[in-house]
């Protein structure tokens, strides 16, 4: 298609626009100007030549239009329309341009990678950028106090590993985690985008790209600069911003040293320690020294070397302060050998020599070598040489210890006794050497011993305080071995239980405390070996039994009572000794005797007139009963015959009365 440009030009949501002739919008492919195409044509009796877009109030991305006939124009990209919105300069108007075509100026709409550029310790970065340097991943890829500032609502934020830096392949790559209102597409990829997913704000996103890290998977990753371009978009990818965080890798994985393996030091020797000195690592920013690796020895010193000289573990620790994961440490354990001392004595006849190494002896020498032992260290074997008179015997008295020895020209007597040997020098003459050797074997001493649990035992700076036989070295005041063969008995705590019933009154002792009450007893006692013997009582005491009765009687009625008939109101006891459970039982009679009631029976009447027998009984009882059924005071005798009254008060006492009534001998 042929265009002809006879216009200005503008730039909308990422896409460049011309106005051309024939009253034309034409859309401009940037990375490809020939497959440029028309985007809309206009039907207005002027030709458009300046074209300008920008931003009203932050939210309204706007374009106007200028004509040859000094009009200007709205026009609207959503519905292809030019509006005349009647202004005119009066005079053709062939471009526009605002001094912020692109970006509306009041407009914020800002993101900082590191709000207080803590990161950048060595001012590498631009003021919204962030820098990290690491050793190891995942690590994230902004500061913590990441500063969003946007007045449009935020559409989305992409992040891009810069695919010029990556130098491990798909083993590097972003991540981040999702919100309620901010989702995430490209997982671990090397592009990633954080969109609004309703209602997110910048503290919404702000926590989102906290949340973002940058991996490397590869075993040992190439150091080096990664680059991780940020964007953030609003107004349908219209509006942008964008900072770059500098991910910087010091180290191809995991950096080792070694301080040696562990190692043996000889007495009076000293071994130096050192951290390779292409570990330290210092910048020189203007007038100021940034250190990035620091030595830390196990005292807290700083050097690259440690000097070691006694038997001990030393550790050491680099590590870099601005760098994330960058922290390695080794330890060797170094041990002191021993120096051995060996004696020798040789004796021979004057005249003679005596050859030790290269050294050749003619004279009483004490001669001491220095060699190296299996251990690596000195060690010394000295030799005293004692050249005898030809003449006269020589009498040597001396001491050994047992698995030493003394040599006389080429023997070696190592046994107590006395010897005597002739000695011949090169030219034939003799020497007699008489010698009285006593040799001291290793004391031992046998101890039986017995302590109480908790209680130590010590033989030479070794404490025991468990059963069993130790042998135990020692040197004795002449430099002899000693041995102490060592049985030890612990003797545990006695513990004795007793369960005890008593009768009331009686007591129990134990050890020198005497108990009568019930309860549960500890008591510490000493057993014959003098340890502690316990001694747990439980102790039951019987109350005393009784048994009681009340009983209550009438008057003339005796009760029987341990084998007694008894007929008197009181207390009465009885106490059997010895009955089961073995306590005494006491038996307890509470006796009451009541009175008989008071009864007496009158008549009145002449049967012999003729006249009736009236009989009255008077008494203090409640209930009354004549023989004839009759329940009152009083009753008239009908007949001859014997007539009985009974009362009974109260208790249940009852009293009787009778009298006989005789009508037969009346007067006629």
């Amino acid at each position: 298609m042929d265009i002809v440009s006879t216009g200005d030009l503008t730039f909308r949501k990422d896409t460049l626009f011309m106005a051309a002739y024939l009253n034309s919008i034409v859309w401009i492919d940037i990375e490809n100007p020939d497959s440029s195409s028309f985007y809309f044509n206009y039907s207005i009796n002027d030709d458009i030549y300046g074209i300008s877009t920008f931003f009203i109030n932050c939210d309204s991305l706007v374009s106007f239009g200028s004509g040859f006939n000094g009009d200007i124009y709205l026009i609207d990209f959503s519905s292809q329309e030019i509006i005349d919105i009647g202004c005119s300069p009066g005079t053709a108007v062939f471009g526009l341009a605002t001094p912020d075509e692109w970006q509306a100026s009041d407009c914020t709409f800002r993101i900082d990678l590191d709000g207080d550029d803590s990161s950048d310790y060595l001012g590498q970065a631009s003021t919204d950028d962030y820098w990290r340097t690491v050793c190891s991943t995942p690590v994230a890829v902004v500061d913590t106090d990441v500063v969003i500032e946007a007045g449009p609502q935020i559409d989305s934020i992409t992040l891009r590993l810069d695919g010029a830096d990556v130098l491990n392949g798909m083993l590097e790559y972003l991540s981040a985690q999702a919100l309620p209102n901010v989702g995430v597409v490209g997982n671990g990829t090397g592009q990633l985008t954080l969109y609004n997913a309703g209602g997110a704000d910048a503290q919404d996103f702000e926590w989102a790209l906290q949340g973002v890290s940058y991996h490397n998977d590869a075993p040992l990753p190439d150091p080096g600069l990664r680059h991780i371009e940020v964007t953030m978009w609003a107004q349908a990818e219209a509006l942008s911003r964008s900072a770059v965080a500098a991910i910087e890798l010091l180290y191809p994985g995991p950096l080792t040293f070694s301080l040696g393996n562990d190692t043996l030091l000889c007495p009076g020797h000293t071994l130096q320690l050192s951290i390779p000195y292409d570990y330290y690592h210092q910048v020189i920013k203007g007038t100021d020294t940034l250190t990035f690796g620091t030595y830390t020895w196990q005292d807290g010193s700083t050097d690259q070397h440690f000097v070691v000289d006694a038997a001990g573990i030393y550790s050491a620790t680099f590590s870099y302060e601005q760098a994330f994961g960058c922290t390695w440490s080794d330890t060797i354990e170094v041990a002191v050998g021993d120096t051995v001392l060996t004696q020798s004595q040789a004796i021979l006849c004057e005249g003679q020599s005596y050859t030790i190494g290269n050294v050749q002896l003619s004279s009483d020498t004490i001669l001491c070598i220095t060699y190296q032992a299996v251990n690596g260290c000195d060690s010394t074997h000295c030799t005293q040489v004692v050249f005898l008179p030809v003449s006269d015997p020589t009498l040597i008295d001396t001491t050994i210890c047992q698995g030493n020895f003394v040599q006389i020209g080429g023997v070696q007597y190592s046994q107590p006794g006395n010897y005597t040997d002739t000695l011949q020098n090169w030219n034939g003459c003799d020497s007699v050497v008489m010698l009285s050797l006593q040799v001291l074997e290793a004391d031992t001493t046998i101890l039986e011993l017995s302590i109480c649990e908790g209680e130590t035992v010590e033989i030479g700076g070794q404490s025991f305080g468990q059963s069993g036989n130790y042998e135990v070295m020692l040197t004795n005041q002449q430099g002899c071995d000693s041995v102490v063969q060592l049985s030890l008995v612990v003797t545990q705590p006695d513990t004795t239980w007793l369960a005890q019933t008593i009768c009331d009154g009686d007591s129990v002792e134990v050890g020198d405390q005497t108990f009568s009450t019930s309860g549960s007893y500890s008591i510490l006692l000493t057993n014959q070996w003098g340890c502690d013997s316990t001694v747990f009582l439980q102790l039951s005491v019987i109350p005393p039994v009784v048994i009681a009765r009340d009983t209550a009687v009438c008057e003339g009625n005796p009760v029987a009572f341990m084998g007694q008939l008894i007929e008197v109101g009181g207390t009465y006891t009885h106490t059997l000794s010895g009955q089961p459970p073995g306590c005494d039982t006491t038996y307890l009679l509470n006796l009451t005797v009541w009175p008989l009631p008071q009864l007496t029976l009158e008549s009145t009447g002449n049967s012999c007139l003729g006249e009736q027998i009236t009989l009255t009984a008077t008494t203090d009882a409640m209930d009354l009963l004549w023989s004839t059924g009759e329940t009152t005071g009083s009753i008239v005798a009908a007949q001859s015959g014997q007539y009985t009254v009974t009362v009974t008060d109260g208790h249940g006492c009852s009293a009787s009365a009778s009298v006989g009534v005789d009508y037969t001998g009346q007067l006629t």
